[in-house]
């Protein structure tokens, strides 16, 4: 919050009063709009400035609190009207130099745009059109996020969870890449950022899996899956990591697997690449929790998705018997554990890694 005020009850003042107040309104922005207007560096008579840069913050630090009782008298006569502009003038400047960014977000507050929303944290998800990245996608969107997602092969799915999203008056956007591109995966952090803003949430979702026994695996699958899951993990936190470390703050949030903690026959590939990811996820946590960047990871077990509709209902219903809640999650379950571990309540997380498997861990 811009300055805390208690709230002051409805004015009864008369409509001369009234307009009194709107003269100490305009004078005050008047001197302080023109004082920050003057350029600081090559003042022709810097003595004169600093005299009226004094003046300007002596008024801003005298009327504001009337300014802002004015303000927000009119407010409650026009159902909110102006309420944060109201607030934002009850907390005056301490210094000169605060006076330029002062008055800047006074003009925002004026807008009405609460400084403490999310509306200005950007969140990126790989692989988000179907799955747990949509829902992870979706729930974002949903709590205040502008989200902006990657896909591989589907546009016209990609496309219908964006296109959902905007229809509810959320910000959400698709991109179409292959996580293994370093390259693309820079072009993609940049267009994001130019178009929505920094990025202060990488969720690195995307992931595949290629099952087989390890003694007939070939090796392409194997590279294939290293290459998506471990791979593009690194290239994506590589393409954001340091705008996050010189703004200090940001997080990066993995999506492995159980798989990666406890292993699973006939996943040597997939196992082998969640650990990866786990090890990546601790290792660089310790590097960056210095700048208040936190990186995590979550452990999903068997998530009600299509990879998991794919397999057999024997085999479905023996992996079931390995989790002690009896059935399997749903996207909803790791999307709200992303929302969690994203937000300030998690702010003295890092370097964890939260299985969300009904108890299999």
């Amino acid at each position: 919050m811009l300055g805390a005020q208690k709230r002051i009850p409805p004015s009864s003042s008369s409509g001369k009063d009234l307009d009194n107040r709107f003269f100490e309104v305009f004078a005050v922005l008047a001197v302080g709009i023109a004082v920050a207007a003057v350029p600081r560096q090559d003042h022709p008579c810097p003595i004169v400035y600093q005299r009226l840069s004094a003046v300007a913050i002596v008024a801003f630090s005298g009327l504001s609190r009337a300014l802002a009782r004015s303000i927000i008298a009119l407010s409650q006569a026009t159902q909110g009207l102006g309420a944060g502009f109201g607030r934002a003038l009850a907390s005056p400047p301490a210094t000169q130099d605060s006076v330029h960014n002062y008055i800047a977000f006074t003009l925002i507050a004026a807008a009405g745009i609460d400084m403490d929303e999310k509306r200005d944290r950007v969140a990126l998800v790989t692989g988000g059109s179907r799955g747990i990245g949509q829902a992870i996608v979706e729930e974002l969107a949903r709590t205040g996020w502008k989200v902006a997602f990657t896909y591989n092969s589907s546009a016209e799915a990609a496309e219908k969870v964006a296109d959902g999203l905007r229809a509810e008056g959320r910000v959400a956007s698709a991109y179409r890449a292959d996580v293994r591109d370093y390259q693309r995966a820079s072009e993609v952090v940049k267009q994001i950022e130019e178009s929505l803003g920094p990025i202060s949430l990488l969720v690195n979702n995307a992931g595949i899996k290629r099952d087989g026994a390890f003694m007939r695996m070939d090796p392409e699958k194997w590279k294939e899956v290293l290459d998506t899951n471990l791979g593009g993990t690194f290239n994506y936190s590589r393409s954001v990591i340091m705008s996050m470390v010189k703004r200090g703050s940001g997080a990066i949030i993995n999506i492995v697997s159980v798989s990666g903690m406890i292993g699973l026959a006939g996943q040597t590939n997939y196992s082998a690449s969640k650990a990866g990811v786990i090890g990546f996820t601790r290792a660089l946590a310790k590097e960056v929790a210095r700048f208040k960047v936190r990186v995590n990871a979550i452990a999903p077990g068997f998530i009600e998705t299509d990879m998991l509709a794919d397999i057999p209902e024997a085999a479905r219903k023996t992996m079931f018997a390995q989790i002690p809640m009896g059935s399997p999650g749903s996207p909803m379950h790791v999307a709200q554990t992303v929302v969690f571990l994203a937000g300030d309540g998690a702010g003295y997380i890092t370097g964890q890694v939260l299985p969300v498997d009904g108890g299999m861990v």
